[in-house]
């Protein structure tokens, strides 16, 4: 079975962003960053000012909804049914460490935009603004927008700065099956997992996987973006405004990654012919954060490190190549899951 990945638009941001005081970072921020994005976009959208999306009549049509709290009155219909879908965009945080920045430093956060989540950029780009009024982390603390820059444009071309205050281009646009590719020669691949990595069985958050639980992890993240995100919903045959990414916004003929007797063939190959060791598997990482939007305290547990596979990879390559860009596990908004492939 050799195939390509159905098609689905992506777009990549880097936001720069420059403390207007004194501020403590902690050593994982994905979590503050998506808090304080949320907030933000639900500032710039939210109509009617209800506690919960769900509750509200407009929730079908709101933008932060889609975005933000994507559901089934996001997705009409497919083969997983439920009541929260992944949203169409992931973080990439810092990564290196706690650290404390003084007015005038900064950092740079990266933002992959995905499926019917790209024609909203202009909107992520002003919530990012509102930074400087909603601010980072507890206590909140000050961040203004420097510039944002183009992860897939010729030399990171600048599309938004804070001196003129405009708009400087478009962002372009990239397909996840060029990126993806199709299936090659491959017998070795280490996956190093930059930030923890959630998943479950049976369950049971996971400690230890091996490579059959990673696959069925990393299969059901883009069997579900693609049926969210890729074509299916509310918004099916929306046409790009910008007329050059126009094409890749086509309705999709079919909006599954693969079908049933597929998908358990790659798990058949993933159980029986790959094995699976653990190479500079950090120890596990415990954290949790409290949703003020939930009023819980949530678990941010994960796994980071190195994990090496050998085997008949050749068919599952593809897959795992689109998961450096859209991640693997739980908490993938947070920038949880996001891990680099070394081959050979």
């Amino acid at each position: 079975m050799s195939k390509m990945l159905p098609e689905m638009p992506l777009m990549k941001l880097q936001c720069h962003l420059v403390a207007r005081e004194t501020v403590s970072l902690p050593a994982f921020t994905g979590n503050i960053l998506r808090s304080a994005f949320g907030e933000a976009l639900r500032l710039l959208c939210c109509a009617d000012g209800q506690a919960k999306c769900g509750k509200c009549i407009l929730e079908p049509d709101c933008l932060y909804a889609q975005i933000f709290e994507t559901s089934k009155a996001h997705v009409s219909a497919g083969r997983y049914q439920l009541d929260r879908y992944p949203q169409p965009f992931v973080l990439e945080p810092p990564v290196g460490g706690s650290a404390t920045l003084q007015r005038g430093e900064g950092f740079s956060c990266g933002i992959l935009l995905m499926g019917n989540g790209t024609r909203y950029w202009r909107y992520i780009i002003d919530a990012f603004r509102k930074f400087e009024n909603v601010g980072l982390g507890r206590p909140r603390r000050r961040f203004a927008l420097k510039k944002v820059t183009d992860m897939f444009g010729s030399d990171e071309s600048v599309i938004y700065n804070s001196e003129s205050k405009q708009l400087l281009g478009i962002p372009e646009i990239r397909s996840l099956t060029d990126i993806a590719g199709i299936a090659g020669r491959c017998k070795h691949m280490t996956l190093n997992f930059i930030t923890p990595m959630r998943t479950r069985k049976e369950g049971r958050l996971v400690e230890k996987p091996d490579f059959t639980i990673i696959t069925q992890a990393q299969l059901r993240r883009l069997e579900l973006l693609y049926q969210a995100h890729a074509g299916n919903g509310r918004i099916r045959g929306y046409q790009h405004s910008d007329e050059e990414n126009k094409e890749y916004f086509e309705p999709q003929e079919s909006y599954h990654l693969l079908s049933k007797k597929e998908l358990q063939q790659l798990l058949t190959v993933a159980n029986t012919q790959v094995s699976t060791e653990l190479v500079e598997f950090r120890p596990w990482i415990d954290t949790e954060r409290y949703s003020v939007r939930q009023q819980c305290t949530m678990r941010l547990d994960g796994f980071t490190g190195k994990i090496s596979f050998s085997g008949q990879l050749n068919e599952l390559l593809p897959y795992f190549r689109a998961g450096e860009l859209v991640h693997v596990g739980k908490q993938c908004s947070f920038g949880h899951g996001w891990y680099r492939i070394t081959l050979g």
